[in-house]
């Protein structure tokens, strides 16, 4: 076993500001092998302030329409480190009023990919159930098109 060397077992036991530290680090190696400049990056490392429903973002104007790892040139993100079924992860985009946290509103209003940015291992069915039951709440808030 190396020291450099990490597998799944290491970001399971990320707490929610190392996951939070985590996805600044994956951002800034993915913009920097893409050719994206570093200000388009914004994660925001003091997790304990309510945030609207965003941990983290990156949007850009200039170079490719999308990376490897990047589906689309603005994405904002979520971080959790717990274990979230499906509908605590519809819960995750919603406020106690049942509409659609602003920060998560305002950035699909603007054309924005949604990714819940979490350290637990999941299969596809897991990840379809929790991103169908994230597309219901849509629906059943009122407030959105998607």
């Amino acid at each position: 076993m190396s020291i450099l060397k990490i597998d799944v077992d290491d970001i399971e036991r990320l707490n929610d500001i190392q996951l939070t530290q985590l996805l600044k680090y994956l951002l800034n190696l993915e913009a920097h092998s893409s050719g994206i400049m570093q200000s388009s990056i914004s994660v925001a490392l003091n997790i304990n302030t309510g945030d609207g429903g965003e941990d983290g973002r990156i949007k850009w104007e200039e170079g490719p329409k999308y990376t490897d790892f990047l589906p689309s040139r603005f994405i904002q993100f979520q971080c959790k480190a717990t274990d979230m079924g499906p509908s605590s992860c519809a819960n995750e985009v919603v406020g106690s009023d049942e509409h659609i946290k602003p920060m998560v509103h305002s950035a699909l209003e603007d054309g924005a990919t949604y990714v819940l940015f979490v350290n637990k291992t999941l299969n596809q069915q897991q990840i379809k159930k929790r991103i169908d039951a994230i597309r219901e709440k849509y629906f059943i808030c009122g407030d959105c098109k998607y």
